[in-house]
């Protein structure tokens, strides 16, 4: 189970009963990337049929990694990017269970524009096992790195 304190409205507390732990938030600090997903919020879906989500993974000028040729103009600018993930309600340890996932492509790199921004295109098929009782569900398509997990959530309707 876990619980926020909101102190300021800058810092963010939290603790993990579970797992005794406790933690806090900068509100503060910008994220190196952000998730977004088409659809953007509700899906609807029979069991075995399977849907097709697209991933966005937004970045900014942090994190950049650039080879500077001797003029100080830049050759290559890429950064890094951090695995993509998903997770659900399906099951009370957040597994896929039988229902199967899969991502078309791990990306590795993503090129930089000149105001220091990029962006990536995954797509995501999720198909629901036909045991699978119907009801609503969340899932959580996003992507993390040493430091840090963005995902964005969407409601999924199984039939």
């Amino acid at each position: 189970m876990l619980q926020f304190s909101v102190q300021n409205h800058k810092q963010i507390w939290f603790t993990e009963w579970s797992e005794n732990k406790i933690g806090k938030i900068d509100a503060n600090r910008k994220l190196p990337f952000s998730v977004e997903t088409k659809p953007h919020s509700d899906l609807t879906i029979k069991r075995g049929e399977t849907r097709e989500i697209i991933v966005y993974i937004s970045y900014s000028t942090k994190g950049i990694l650039s080879k500077q040729s001797n003029n100080n103009q830049s050759l290559v600018s890429y950064i890094s990017t951090p695995h993509l993930i998903v997770s659900g309600t399906f099951t009370p340890t957040g597994y896929l269970n039988n229902s199967s996932g899969f991502f078309d492509r791990q990306i590795s790199k993503i090129p930089i524009n000149k105001e220091g921004n990029g962006k990536a295109e995954v797509h995501f098929s999720f198909t629901p096992h036909m045991t699978l009782k119907p009801g609503e569900y969340t899932m959580m398509v996003g992507a993390a790195d040493d430091s840090v997990v963005v995902s964005k959530a969407l409601k999924i309707k199984v039939t």
